[in-house]
């Protein structure tokens, strides 16, 4: 699906500091090792490749997942959080098969299945330490696409200032804007619901639309807050060695800090982004699909130019401040081998995010 669409329309957004639907920019995909049974439950002799739920109930009396292993547990976590998402895709590698899978070719085969490609954020059950495990390998995948990979992680080298081999140093070396790593001591702990920070965070946050909603300070159900970690610690976490993410009390209330991905930009502008870029191939696309033709006249480029400034104005005024500009070439100023190639350079467009406060300073005086 990702492909076809950018075939015909390249969107680029580039930040000065893969194609889903609606519905999939709210939805998780949880990949897991099929071999390793014992830990995450996948029944004997499953050979779907990719499910969809709706509920973690429905991966026991559906499909015979293992009430007590990780995938289970998983799923509890991203459906219980206080706003629900409406689906859950599950699929699998087999690192025991013949040949032997990697991420990357289960991945490839999910994405192959029927509806195996209509997801937006990407978890994993693995919870290997640094540059050996699946986390790393995911991150890197999803580099290169309109999605998240947001991952939870117990490896304490990430709250050493010394840390060179996390998982979030990695994508931090590496400046992923699509990896979003959140510290959790018991991240390891995937047989319960404690040790899943990354699906309920994910549970809590798809539900809400894209850009419109901070990933900071929200409370995420069965996740017990890490209040033992130091105010240092606090900052090699979310610090310029990481920009990773942890789970706290402050005032009473348990909540995320501070949602960021691992080049330092915030979640929701980074998902904003994906779903801009989405939502401009599409409004496109429909007119390409819908009416006889798309001249290649003036008028027909101010078509084309509507259709970006539709999508842009519905994330006004929550995700986007302003339109900057929305801008094309004349007809008459396009060349005559684009014009042969049927091609419509330079449709660009800039906006300003409507950001978020994260943190304030209030000055006071006091008279007597």
């Amino acid at each position: 699906m990702t492909d076809k669409l950018s075939e015909i329309i390249v969107v680029n957004i580039a930040r000065s500091s893969a194609t889903v639907s609606q519905t999939g920019f709210g939805t998780a995909l949880l990949l897991g090792d099929k071999a390793n049974t014992y830990n995450e439950g996948f029944p004997v002799a499953w050979a779907t490749r990719v499910i969809s739920v709706s509920s973690a109930a429905e991966l026991v009396s559906t499909h015979g997942f293992d009430v007590t292993k990780a995938i289970y547990k998983a799923a509890l976590a991203y459906f219980s959080q206080s706003l629900k998402p409406t689906a859950l895709y599950v699929g699998y590698y087999n690192s025991g098969g013949a040949p032997a899978e990697t991420p990357t070719t289960g991945l490839a085969a999910i994405r192959a299945a029927a509806g195996g490609d209509d997801w937006y954020a990407l978890a994993c059950t693995d919870r290997t330490a640094g540059a050996g495990g699946d986390q790393w390998e995911l991150a890197q995948l999803m580099q290169a696409e309109n999605r998240i990979f947001v991952t939870a992680s117990a490896d304490a080298n990430i709250l050493d200032p010394a840390d060179a081999t996390s998982i979030a140093y990695l994508a931090k070396n590496a400046t992923h804007q699509n990896t979003a790593v959140i510290y959790h001591s018991e991240a390891a702990s995937t047989t319960d619901v404690k040790g899943w920070a990354d699906m309920a965070w994910l549970g809590r946050m798809l539900p809400e639309q894209a850009g419109e909603a901070t990933w900071a300070y929200k409370t995420l159900v069965g996740i017990n807050p890490d209040n033992a970690l130091t105010p240092a610690q606090h900052t090699t976490i979310t610090g310029l060695l990481h920009y990773a993410s942890y789970y706290d009390t402050i005032a009473g209330v348990n909540g995320t800090r501070f949602g960021r991905v691992a080049a330092g930009y915030w979640l929701d502008s980074i998902r904003l982004a994906h779903w801009s870029a989405a939502r401009i191939q599409e409004q496109i696309y429909t007119k390409f699909a819908t009416l006889p033709k798309l001249p290649f006249t003036d008028q027909g480029i101010g078509v084309a130019k509507d259709c970006v400034r539709y999508v842009l104005n519905q994330k006004i005024p929550l995700a986007i401040a302003q339109i900057d500009y929305v801008t094309a070439p004349k007809a008459a100023d396009v060349s005559q081998a684009n014009k042969l190639a049927r091609t419509l350079p330079d449709l660009n467009f800039g906006y300003t995010e409507s950001g978020a406060i994260h943190q304030a300073v209030v000055n006071g005086v006091v008279s007597i």
